[in-house]
């Protein structure tokens, strides 16, 4: 009898940790990623001046589940001059220019090095770009929490753009980037980037 019942127990426990497991998985919420083409397109069709945008002033691209890589972008588009909307501005980006960030440290990451800059700045936006179709949200929940805190702290998420791709491909396997040899399916917009201006 005294088997019979931690049989029982045991059976039960396993249960509810299955069960436990499978609403965890049933609360799993994905953001679906939109390309910087698609972008484009959405603003062709809503009628509305401006341009998309891509780039923010504190950029994350999202590796893999528990890998980003950071840059800064202190630049911003003066659109007087032709921007194409369907193709990004060049950055010219290197991988040395990527800052490895793991899931893990990335409360640290932005409490040190992005909340000091975002309390001192009138309004910032945050990119977050990924070569997946969709991420899981809570990969997201650390950047809402700022937008949340900060009322003009922007977040906008997207695919990448060819040269993310490129830069963080050439990082993440070690190899020596070479952009002159690239073949750029859409190339970049014609735009002039000029240094934002120090607020002090």
């Amino acid at each position: 009898m005294s088997n019979l019942k931690n049989t029982l127990i045991h059976s039960f426990l396993a249960l509810l940790v299955f069960s436990s497991c499978c609403k965890n998985a049933e609360k799993q919420e994905y953001i679906k990623l939109t390309s910087t083409y698609e972008l484009a397109d959405q603003l062709k069709d809503s009628s509305k001046n401006g341009y998309p945008v891509y780039y923010g002033d504190f950029n994350f691209i999202l590796i893999d589940s528990n890998t980003f890589y950071f840059f800064k972008h202190d630049e911003y588009i003066d659109c007087d001059f032709g921007f194409n909307a369907y193709r990004p501005p060049r950055l010219y980006l290197y991988p040395d220019s990527l800052i490895t960030v793991q899931r893990k440290d990335l409360h640290e990451f932005l409490r040190k090095n992005i909340i000091p800059q975002l309390e001192k700045k009138n309004s910032s936006l945050i990119a977050l770009s990924s070569n997946f179709d969709s991420i899981n949200k809570n990969l997201q929940s650390p950047f809402d929490e700022l937008t949340k805190t900060y009322d003009d702290v922007h977040l906008t998420i997207r695919k990448c753009s060819e040269e993310e791709t490129a830069v963080a491909a050439s990082k993440l396997k070690g190899t020596k980037y070479q952009p002159e040899t690239i073949n750029w399916k859409y190339g970049f917009g014609d735009v002039i980037l000029e240094p934002l201006p120090i607020e002090k």
